[in-house]
């Protein structure tokens, strides 16, 4: 320890100018005594804290000797907290007596910076089951005021919990923040000092220094999930990214905790948990009970394993990572061999050319995480070797399928490329994790037809994966450094959150159930302001939000979802330039769907389909159930075609009528003619095509006939003929015996066709127009339109 300068303590005599700038304070020096000395250097900008003085608080119990400047100091009782670099005043007095109403003026004494407290021992006031050799019932700690109490606490009137906020200050923190993500915001407060590190503890409430000023902004609540130790640049993990687009050094933070109200499960493990300040809840927990095997950098029993790491849990931090899952696709996922061997070039880095860069979301793309190595470990993930590692893609070049990798990323070392070969070496994306986790229990475990196996407790479960779908790994990492990082595979998860003698120690790879924190309401919920957030198992994916809105009164809010839907009754939405109160004040509805099934769309709908080059017949567009027992659909396709009434290519890819061959070689059944088709007659010399108009029509059905064979005269003929008695053609009942025999005439009308060529349409006039109009049975009948 090097001294070079002091502090200097003052007491506040008035107050002049404390309420607008600049602000003035009347001080009186050397308060405590002329031994703690005065300082006329301070610089500007110096900080000014207010501290709480404690006087004949306590006396040493050992001799403090004149050696060195650094003191280990033994006090006896003492009514309160010291930390780190609080100050204490050891042997204050005065050496000369005050003459009259002189003051007494302390001119010996010494002042001390505390650099660690070494043990401190509170008292307690102690109720005890049997004496000394009981079990304790009660106990009040005399500095703290925690208390405990082992019995049932019975309360018959009300329950106040005072809280507070921002009781408990760690101390200052002073760090650089820079917005690397996306240029505009950072989850990293960086460069901060060993002894400021000192005083942050994950789940600590963080906030800039309020007498300072800074071209940022805080969400409010942030806290500290993790630290990053390393010599002097220490690195703290924010829970919210703080918004700054720029690099800011010597920010100072200030590090704390409201008072808090906790319900354990008794195994130090979180039922409820609410910040009285904020107003902060949590119910349940995610720890989280897995069965792992060390994979990287080689295989490890399992005792070896714990033993590593049993006797320091608190500093071990866990990474998760896991297949993308668009991996398993046949083609174009992020999966794929090498097709020349691995090599350098010119840039840092290695160069692999890959067999597939991947399509779409499933291409390679830079800062990707990818696990290179030999194809036969990888797909044992690493249970059957070891040679691979994990790199971070820094370049990918479509032209020649070649990725440029960093090696050895994510306590992986970086391996010899004479190990990456063609067509042996695979290369696969996975995915990290954006949260990590701590390690609360390692044990070594048994099964009898497995033998041993690690058994972990981790505090946030939702790192890894709840149905095993996809290879995952944890990466232990030690936060200050004393055992390098080692990566294991997550065979399954096991039931139960803390490790008892009698277990269900099974090991399981599907559904593993293991969140608490289940709340029922028998009443309703009311929401005032708020929105509602529901991520998905891995807390990656947001399935639902309901975001209010937006501090805007009487504004809609929005609903966003990444889920399927099913439900039951009426959907309603009206456009948000309606009313609030839609039962009040009438207003359109823009889209609905009912129980019935019947929906309403306001204006355009619009669906958008896939382009391709070669569009299939399939439905784009699909209105089924048509027609007499639902037996017809309409349905516009991708090629255009419409398929109607019946009928496939109603309308064909380029817009043509349906249209069909007819000839005297055709089956009987072919001759009986659909409504509103063309056909094309082609008639052998000599012959009569007898073709029967259609059964039961409407106004308004058409048939259009073209001759094609040329061949129709005198003996080659055409005969319409319109089914059903009395039905007319052109306006007669009855036809001919063509086709019959014997002297009866056809019971209806008929229309005789010799033109080679002839090209005609009939249109048929029922009993009622389209309208529902009366139709005179006078002109009832088939008449030809054209000719």
């Amino acid at each position: 320890v090097n001294i070079s300068s002091h502090v200097e303590f003052v007491r506040v005599v008035s107050t002049p100018r404390i309420n607008v700038g600049p602000y003035y304070l009347v001080v009186e020096r050397e308060p405590f005594g002329t031994f703690t000395g005065v300082r006329n250097d301070h610089p500007d900008n110096t900080p000014i804290y207010k501290v709480n003085v404690q006087f004949d608080s306590t006396w040493i119990t050992q001799p403090i000797d004149n050696t060195g400047i650094v003191e280990t100091i033994y006090l006896a009782e003492f009514g309160g907290t010291i930390k780190q670099d609080d100050y204490i005043i050891v042997s204050r007095e005065n050496t000369l007596d005050p003459v009259g109403d002189e003051e007494i003026v302390y001119d010996k004494g010494e002042v001390f910076k505390v650099i660690v407290p070494i043990d401190l021992v509170s008292k307690k006031f102690t109720i005890s089951s049997d004496c000394d050799t009981g079990t304790n019932v009660f106990e009040v700690d005399s500095v703290t005021g925690d208390t405990i109490i082992e019995g049932d606490v019975i309360i018959n009137n009300g329950l106040s919990v005072n809280g507070g906020c921002e009781t408990t200050v760690r101390g200052t923190v002073t760090g650089t923040i820079n917005g690397t993500y996306l240029g505009v915001a950072t989850e990293f407060i960086s460069g901060i000092s060993d002894s400021d590190i000192s005083n942050v503890e994950i789940g600590d409430l963080v906030k800039f220094d309020p007498t300072q000023t800074y071209d940022a902004a805080f969400f409010s609540n942030t806290r500290v999930t993790e630290v990053r130790y390393a010599n002097d640049n220490n690195t703290i993990v924010l829970s919210n990214r703080i918004q700054v687009d720029k690099f800011i050094s010597g920010v100072r933070f200030i590090v704390y905790r409201n008072e808090e109200f906790v319900v354990a499960n008794g195994k130090g493990q979180n039922s409820l948990y609410l910040d009285t300040c904020t107003s902060e809840l949590e119910l349940g927990n995610q720890v989280r009970r897995l069965d792992i095997s060390r994979v990287y950098p080689d295989i490890q029993t399992a005792s070896e394993t714990t033993a590593r790491y049993a006797s320091n849990l608190s500093d071990i931090r866990l990474y998760s990572y896991w297949v993308d899952p668009q991996s398993v696709q046949e083609t174009g996922g992020p999966k794929t061999t090498l097709t020349s061997n691995a090599s350098f070039g010119t840039l840092p880095g290695v160069y692999l050319e890959l067999a597939s860069l991947g399509v779409g979301t499933g291409q390679f793309e830079v800062n990707d995480l990818v696990i290179v190595g030999k194809t036969q470990d990888v797909q044992g993930n690493g249970t059957t070797g070891n040679v691979w590692e994990i790199m971070q893609i820094l370049a990918v070049n479509p032209a020649t399928n070649t990725i440029r990798c960093s090696q050895g990323q994510e306590g992986t070392t970086a391996r010899g490329i004479s190990d990456y070969l063609a067509t042996t070496t695979t290369v696969v994306r996975i995915l990290k994790h954006p949260e990590s986790s701590a390690l609360l229990d390692i044990q070594t475990r048994s099964r009898s037809d497995s033998g041993d196996f690690v058994s972990i407790i981790i505090d946030q479960g939702q790192i890894v994966q709840q149905k095993f779908d996809y290879s995952n790994w944890l990466r232990f990492h030690d936060i200050r450094g004393n055992l390098s990082d080692e990566l294991f595979f997550v065979n399954g998860g096991l039931r139960g959150k803390y490790h008892s003698i009698f277990m269900n120690d099974e090991l399981d790879t599907g559904d593993s159930p293991y969140r608490s924190g289940d709340l029922t309401l028998n009443n309703n919920l009311y929401m005032v302001g708020g929105s509602v957030s529901i991520k998905d198992s891995v807390n990656k994916t947001q399935i639902l939000a309901i975001d209010n809105d937006d501090g805007h009164a009487d504004h809609a809010g929005t609903i966003y979802f990444d889920a399927g839907v099913i439900g039951r009754g009426d959907i309603k939405l009206y456009s948000t330039s309606c009313p609030e109160d839609l039962f009040s004040m009438p207003c359109d509805v823009t889209f609905e769907i009912n129980l019935f099934g019947e929906g309403t769309i306001g204006k355009n709908l619009t669906i958008r389909g896939d382009a391709n080059e070669t569009p299939p017949k399939e439905g784009q567009l699909i209105l089924s159930n048509l027609g007499p027992n639902g037996a017809n659909t309409f349905t516009i396709n991708r090629d255009q075609s419409i398929d109607a009434f019946g009928l496939t290519n109603f309308y064909t890819t380029s817009g043509g009528r349906h249209s069909r061959y007819v000839s005297s070689g055709s089956d009987d059944a072919a001759k009986f003619l659909t409504p509103n088709i063309q056909y094309f007659a082609n008639v052998n010399p000599g012959d009569t095509l007898i073709l029967y108009l259609p059964e039961n029509p409407q106004s308004g059905d058409t048939v259009s006939v073209i001759e094609v064979g040329g061949n129709l005269t005198y003996d080659t003929s055409i005969v319409m003929r319109a089914q059903g008695i009395g039905t007319k053609v052109q306006g007669d009942s009855t036809g001919t015996t063509i086709g019959i025999g014997g002297t009866t005439p056809y019971t209806a009308g008929e229309l005789i066709v010799q033109t080679p060529n002839a090209g005609f349409t009939l249109v048929y006039l029922g009993g009622t127009d389209s309208n529902g109009s009366i139709v005179s049975s006078a002109v009832q009948g088939w008449w030809l339109k054209e000719v």
